[in-house]
This record gives structure tokens, C-alpha cells and sequence, in this order.
């Protein structure tokens, strides 16, 4: 997660929803945020569509998931080059 203090957002505008939804790292948490943002609203807000969706918020921070688990994993792979019988 995000070095930011969510606690501080609010949720019902669409500068703290976008916020937050850009803070994900991965789809459980996309997911978490988004029932975070159901919570404060009583389900998605009015603005979730165009802020979110329409605008390609959630495009660009989908991209980015599974990005540190790839690389992790690449690091892995080239650890096991090392060991002998590779």
C-alpha cells in the first residue's frame, strides 16, 4: 500500500476516491478499495463511471498489477542460474 494515510481521504469526492483507487497495487486490494469507497457512498457514487472508468483511472493502475510479482519472480529465476544443475 501507499505511504499515504487513507484515514484522511474522503471518500465521497471524487479527489479522494481517485486517490485511493490509484493507491492499489494489486486487484485484492483494487477490490478492497472499491468496497471501502461502497461503504462511504452507499454503493459507487454518482462520479465512480466517469472519474474512474471513463477517464482510464482503472486501466492505468490495472497495468500496473502483478508488476512487483513478476519481478520478483524474474529474481528468483535468475537466482536458481547459480545452483548447480540449472
Amino acid at each position: 500500500m501507499s505511504d499515504f494515510n487513507e484515514n484522511k481521504l474522503d471518500l465521497t469526492t471524487p479527489d479522494g476516491v481517485k486517490t485511493l483507487m490509484a493507491s492499489s497495487e494489486s486487484e485484492r486490494e483494487w477490490n478492497d478499495n472499491c468496497d471501502k469507497v461502497k461503504d462511504a457512498n452507499g454503493g459507487y457514487p454518482s462520479f465512480w463511471f466517469p472519474e474512474i472508468m471513463l477517464s482510464g483511472l482503472a486501466t492505468r493502475v490495472q497495468e500496473n498489477f502483478g508488476r512487483n510479482e513478476r519481478t520478483i519472480q524474474s529474481v528468483r529465476d535468475l537466482s536458481k542460474r547459480n545452483k548447480p544443475g540449472w
